[in-house]
Protein backbone atom coordinates (compact mmCIF):
# COMPACT_ATOMS: atom_id res chain seq x y z
CA UNK A 1 0.00 0.00 0.00
CA UNK A 2 2.70 2.31 0.65
CA UNK A 3 3.96 2.06 -2.61
CA UNK A 4 1.08 2.65 -4.40
CA UNK A 5 0.80 6.31 -6.19
CA UNK A 6 -2.26 6.67 -5.22
CA UNK A 7 -3.76 8.47 -1.92
CA UNK A 8 -5.27 5.89 0.24
CA UNK A 9 -7.08 6.25 2.87
CA UNK A 10 -9.24 4.09 5.63
CA UNK A 11 -11.61 5.91 7.43
CA UNK A 12 -14.23 4.76 10.17
CA UNK A 13 -17.98 4.95 10.78
CA UNK A 14 -17.99 8.16 11.31
CA UNK A 15 -15.73 9.05 8.51
CA UNK A 16 -12.94 9.67 10.99
CA UNK A 17 -9.27 8.94 9.11
CA UNK A 18 -7.75 4.99 10.82
CA UNK A 19 -4.61 5.46 8.66
CA UNK A 20 -3.22 6.50 5.36
CA UNK A 21 -0.33 5.66 2.88
CA UNK A 22 2.40 7.95 1.84
CA UNK A 23 1.17 9.75 -0.77
CA UNK A 24 -1.80 10.58 1.04
CA UNK A 25 0.27 12.42 3.68
CA UNK A 26 2.44 13.91 1.21
CA UNK A 27 -1.06 15.17 -0.10
CA UNK A 28 -2.49 15.97 2.76
CA UNK A 29 -0.13 16.24 5.72
CA UNK A 30 -0.32 14.07 8.78
CA UNK A 31 -3.83 14.60 9.47
CA UNK A 32 -6.55 12.90 11.75
CA UNK A 33 -10.30 12.99 12.71
CA UNK A 34 -12.93 13.55 10.00
CA UNK A 35 -11.93 13.49 6.51
CA UNK A 36 -14.10 16.12 5.48
CA UNK A 37 -12.49 18.50 7.40
CA UNK A 38 -9.54 18.23 5.60
CA UNK A 39 -10.96 21.09 2.96
CA UNK A 40 -13.93 22.36 1.51
CA UNK A 41 -14.90 19.55 -0.66
CA UNK A 42 -17.41 20.77 -3.15
CA UNK A 43 -19.84 17.75 -3.31
CA UNK A 44 -23.29 18.44 -0.87
CA UNK A 45 -24.28 14.81 -1.38
CA UNK A 46 -20.47 13.21 -0.76
CA UNK A 47 -21.00 12.47 3.18
CA UNK A 48 -24.30 10.86 2.21
CA UNK A 49 -22.28 8.80 -0.43
CA UNK A 50 -19.65 7.47 1.27
CA UNK A 51 -22.21 6.09 4.53
CA UNK A 52 -24.41 4.42 1.92
CA UNK A 53 -21.24 2.99 0.88
CA UNK A 54 -20.58 1.47 4.79
CA UNK A 55 -24.51 0.56 5.10
CA UNK A 56 -24.95 -0.93 1.59
CA UNK A 57 -21.35 -2.34 0.28
CA UNK A 58 -21.52 -0.83 -2.83
CA UNK A 59 -19.00 1.06 -3.69
CA UNK A 60 -17.99 3.15 -6.54
CA UNK A 61 -15.07 4.62 -8.66
CA UNK A 62 -14.38 8.02 -10.37
CA UNK A 63 -16.28 10.29 -8.56
CA UNK A 64 -15.24 13.83 -9.90
CA UNK A 65 -14.95 16.36 -7.53
CA UNK A 66 -13.36 19.28 -5.82
CA UNK A 67 -11.69 20.62 -2.40
CA UNK A 68 -9.98 23.64 -1.81
CA UNK A 69 -7.35 23.68 1.09
CA UNK A 70 -5.14 26.71 1.94
CA UNK A 71 -3.35 27.27 -1.82
CA UNK A 72 -5.60 26.17 -4.03
CA UNK A 73 -8.64 24.27 -5.57
CA UNK A 74 -7.81 20.50 -6.12
CA UNK A 75 -9.58 18.88 -8.95
CA UNK A 76 -9.72 14.87 -7.82
CA UNK A 77 -11.67 11.76 -8.24
CA UNK A 78 -12.62 9.45 -5.20
CA UNK A 79 -13.01 5.45 -5.37
CA UNK A 80 -14.59 3.90 -2.52
CA UNK A 81 -14.85 0.12 -0.84
CA UNK A 82 -15.97 -1.06 2.35
CA UNK A 83 -13.41 -3.63 3.77
CA UNK A 84 -14.18 -6.76 4.87
CA UNK A 85 -14.89 -7.86 8.20
CA UNK A 86 -15.24 -4.26 9.64
CA UNK A 87 -17.14 -1.10 9.51
CA UNK A 88 -14.59 0.72 7.38
CA UNK A 89 -13.94 2.20 4.42
CA UNK A 90 -11.07 2.41 2.06
CA UNK A 91 -10.89 5.45 0.01
CA UNK A 92 -8.52 6.33 -3.51
CA UNK A 93 -8.25 9.93 -4.52
CA UNK A 94 -6.67 10.43 -7.58
CA UNK A 95 -5.51 14.02 -8.15
CA UNK A 96 -6.79 14.77 -11.87
CA UNK A 97 -5.53 18.59 -11.95
CA UNK A 98 -2.68 17.67 -14.25
CA UNK A 99 -5.59 15.57 -16.63
CA UNK A 100 -8.19 18.80 -16.42
CA UNK A 101 -5.36 21.72 -16.79
CA UNK A 102 -4.60 19.54 -20.26
CA UNK A 103 -7.69 19.40 -21.65
CA UNK A 104 -8.69 23.34 -21.09
CA UNK A 105 -5.46 23.86 -23.09
CA UNK A 106 -6.48 21.31 -25.73
CA UNK A 107 -9.36 22.96 -25.83
CA UNK A 108 -7.65 26.65 -26.17
CA UNK A 109 -6.34 25.42 -28.61
CA UNK A 110 -8.95 24.34 -30.85
CA UNK A 111 -10.70 27.43 -30.05
CA UNK A 112 -7.10 29.48 -31.29
CA UNK A 113 -7.26 26.99 -34.34
CA UNK A 114 -10.73 28.09 -35.08
CA UNK A 115 -10.49 31.38 -34.54
CA UNK A 116 -6.89 31.25 -37.01
CA UNK A 117 -8.60 29.58 -39.74
CA UNK A 118 -11.71 32.02 -39.87
CA UNK A 119 -9.48 34.71 -39.63
CA UNK A 120 -6.91 34.06 -42.34
CA UNK A 121 -9.98 32.23 -44.79
CA UNK A 122 -10.88 35.81 -44.26
CA UNK A 123 -8.42 37.50 -44.74
CA UNK A 124 -6.85 35.53 -48.00
CA UNK A 125 -10.21 35.62 -49.55
CA UNK A 126 -10.17 39.54 -49.73
CA UNK A 127 -7.34 39.56 -52.25
CA UNK A 128 -8.23 36.47 -54.04
CA UNK A 129 -11.57 37.96 -54.98
CA UNK A 130 -9.96 41.01 -56.14
CA UNK A 131 -7.57 38.75 -58.52
CA UNK A 132 -10.07 36.36 -60.09
CA UNK A 133 -12.44 39.93 -60.61
CA UNK A 134 -10.29 41.91 -62.20
CA UNK A 135 -8.93 38.92 -64.14
CA UNK A 136 -12.25 37.94 -64.96
CA UNK A 137 -12.73 41.81 -66.02
CA UNK A 138 -9.60 41.57 -68.51
CA UNK A 139 -11.14 38.87 -70.26
CA UNK A 140 -13.61 41.41 -71.50
CA UNK A 141 -11.25 44.00 -72.48
CA UNK A 142 -9.71 44.62 -75.66
CA UNK A 143 -5.90 44.81 -76.06
CA UNK A 144 -5.95 48.58 -75.81
CA UNK A 145 -8.85 49.07 -73.94
CA UNK A 146 -6.87 51.97 -71.47
CA UNK A 147 -9.05 50.12 -68.27
CA UNK A 148 -6.44 47.00 -68.78
CA UNK A 149 -3.43 48.85 -67.00
CA UNK A 150 -6.05 49.52 -64.52
CA UNK A 151 -6.94 45.97 -64.21
CA UNK A 152 -3.16 44.58 -64.62
CA UNK A 153 -2.37 47.00 -61.33
CA UNK A 154 -5.26 45.92 -59.01
CA UNK A 155 -3.85 42.16 -60.11
CA UNK A 156 -0.49 42.66 -58.98
CA UNK A 157 -1.69 44.62 -55.53
CA UNK A 158 -3.83 42.23 -54.69
CA UNK A 159 -1.27 39.49 -55.68
CA UNK A 160 1.42 41.57 -53.07
CA UNK A 161 -0.68 42.02 -50.26
CA UNK A 162 -1.68 37.83 -50.58
CA UNK A 163 2.63 37.71 -50.57
CA UNK A 164 2.47 39.48 -47.52
CA UNK A 165 -0.28 37.41 -45.75
CA UNK A 166 1.61 34.44 -46.28
CA UNK A 167 4.70 35.61 -44.99
CA UNK A 168 2.92 37.23 -42.06
CA UNK A 169 1.44 33.98 -41.34
CA UNK A 170 4.81 31.97 -41.64
CA UNK A 171 5.94 34.79 -39.40
CA UNK A 172 3.50 33.58 -37.21
CA UNK A 173 4.17 29.79 -37.25
CA UNK A 174 7.77 30.82 -36.31
CA UNK A 175 7.10 32.80 -33.47
CA UNK A 176 4.86 30.25 -31.96
CA UNK A 177 7.93 27.40 -32.42
CA UNK A 178 10.86 29.72 -31.26
CA UNK A 179 11.88 29.81 -34.37
CA UNK A 180 11.39 33.46 -35.68
CA UNK A 181 14.94 35.30 -36.44
CA UNK A 182 15.28 38.87 -35.04
CA UNK A 183 18.15 40.51 -35.85
CA UNK A 184 18.55 43.94 -33.56
CA UNK A 185 20.45 46.90 -35.43
CA UNK A 186 20.48 50.84 -35.32
CA UNK A 187 17.25 51.59 -37.24
CA UNK A 188 16.60 55.11 -39.11
CA UNK A 189 13.10 54.97 -37.41
CA UNK A 190 11.91 58.28 -39.00
CA UNK A 191 13.23 57.32 -42.62
CA UNK A 192 11.52 54.01 -41.70
CA UNK A 193 8.14 55.22 -40.64
CA UNK A 194 8.40 57.76 -43.58
CA UNK A 195 9.09 54.98 -46.12
CA UNK A 196 6.34 53.04 -45.05
CA UNK A 197 3.84 55.74 -45.19
CA UNK A 198 5.15 56.06 -48.45
CA UNK A 199 4.26 52.64 -49.83
CA UNK A 200 0.80 52.65 -48.09
CA UNK A 201 -0.26 56.38 -49.74
CA UNK A 202 -1.94 55.15 -52.53
CA UNK A 203 -4.01 52.87 -50.73
CA UNK A 204 -4.88 55.85 -48.35
CA UNK A 205 -5.30 58.03 -51.67
CA UNK A 206 -7.82 55.88 -53.14
CA UNK A 207 -10.22 56.90 -50.05
CA UNK A 208 -9.37 60.53 -49.88
CA UNK A 209 -7.24 59.43 -46.54
CA UNK A 210 -4.89 62.34 -45.60
CA UNK A 211 -1.58 61.44 -43.20
CA UNK A 212 -1.13 64.07 -40.88
CA UNK A 213 3.01 63.62 -39.90
CA UNK A 214 4.43 64.57 -36.90
CA UNK A 215 7.81 62.42 -37.28
CA UNK A 216 11.10 63.41 -34.66
CA UNK A 217 14.60 62.41 -35.82
CA UNK A 218 14.39 58.99 -33.82
CA UNK A 219 17.05 56.24 -34.25
CA UNK A 220 16.85 53.25 -32.24
CA UNK A 221 17.78 49.71 -32.01
CA UNK A 222 15.46 47.06 -33.31
CA UNK A 223 15.03 44.95 -36.23
CA UNK A 224 14.23 46.42 -38.95
CA UNK A 225 12.19 44.26 -40.78
CA UNK A 226 9.90 43.57 -37.65
CA UNK A 227 9.59 47.21 -37.00
CA UNK A 228 8.64 47.27 -40.79
CA UNK A 229 5.85 45.17 -40.18
CA UNK A 230 4.39 46.78 -36.86
CA UNK A 231 4.15 50.45 -38.10
CA UNK A 232 2.58 48.93 -41.47
CA UNK A 233 0.01 46.93 -39.68
CA UNK A 234 -0.81 49.85 -37.42
CA UNK A 235 -1.33 52.10 -39.92
CA UNK A 236 -2.73 49.41 -42.59
CA UNK A 237 -5.30 48.66 -40.08
CA UNK A 238 -5.99 52.62 -39.64
CA UNK A 239 -6.46 52.68 -43.63
CA UNK A 240 -9.04 49.71 -43.33
CA UNK A 241 -11.41 51.28 -40.84
CA UNK A 242 -11.14 54.77 -41.43
CA UNK A 243 -14.26 56.09 -43.56
CA UNK A 244 -13.14 57.23 -46.59
CA UNK A 245 -12.37 61.80 -46.27
CA UNK A 246 -10.56 60.72 -43.35
CA UNK A 247 -7.44 61.73 -41.28
CA UNK A 248 -4.82 59.34 -40.00
CA UNK A 249 -2.36 60.96 -37.58
CA UNK A 250 1.01 59.39 -37.00
CA UNK A 251 3.77 60.53 -34.78
CA UNK A 252 7.08 59.69 -33.64
CA UNK A 253 9.05 60.71 -30.90
CA UNK A 254 11.54 60.26 -28.25
CA UNK A 255 10.84 60.76 -25.10
CA UNK A 256 12.27 59.61 -21.69
CA UNK A 257 15.02 57.22 -22.85
CA UNK A 258 11.64 55.41 -25.24
CA UNK A 259 10.74 55.58 -28.84
CA UNK A 260 6.91 56.31 -29.12
CA UNK A 261 5.04 55.89 -32.42
CA UNK A 262 1.54 57.21 -32.05
CA UNK A 263 -1.15 56.14 -35.23
CA UNK A 264 -4.61 57.87 -34.62
CA UNK A 265 -7.14 57.76 -37.07
CA UNK A 266 -11.30 59.16 -37.35
CA UNK A 267 -12.77 56.03 -37.99
CA UNK A 268 -14.64 54.76 -35.30
CA UNK A 269 -12.69 52.67 -33.11
CA UNK A 270 -13.11 50.19 -30.16
CA UNK A 271 -15.65 49.87 -27.89
CA UNK A 272 -14.21 49.74 -24.27
CA UNK A 273 -15.46 45.53 -24.16
CA UNK A 274 -13.40 45.25 -27.47
CA UNK A 275 -10.43 46.73 -26.16
CA UNK A 276 -9.93 43.85 -23.35
CA UNK A 277 -9.60 41.68 -26.64
CA UNK A 278 -7.29 43.68 -28.61
CA UNK A 279 -4.42 41.49 -28.27
CA UNK A 280 -5.93 38.09 -28.33
CA UNK A 281 -4.55 36.13 -31.39
CA UNK A 282 -7.06 36.70 -34.58
CA UNK A 283 -9.47 38.05 -32.62
CA UNK A 284 -11.42 40.51 -34.94
CA UNK A 285 -14.18 43.10 -33.77
CA UNK A 286 -15.84 43.03 -37.04
CA UNK A 287 -16.85 38.85 -37.12
CA UNK A 288 -17.86 39.54 -40.72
Amino acid sequence: VEAVPTPLVVVDAELRIVSFNRTFGQLFGDRDGDLLALGDWHAADLRERLLETLTSGQGFDNLETSYTDTDRTHAVQLSARRLPGAPQLLIGIADIGPLREAEQAREANRRERDAFLGAVSHELRTPLSAIILWAEALRGFTRDDPRSSDAIGAIIEAARSESQLVEDLLDLALSRSDGLSVVPEPVDATTLVRDVLASLSPAATEKQLVFDRTLGDTTLVADPRRLRQIVANLVGNAIKFTPPGGTIDVSLEHRDGSVYLRVHDTGAGLSPDAVTHAFEPFWQADGS
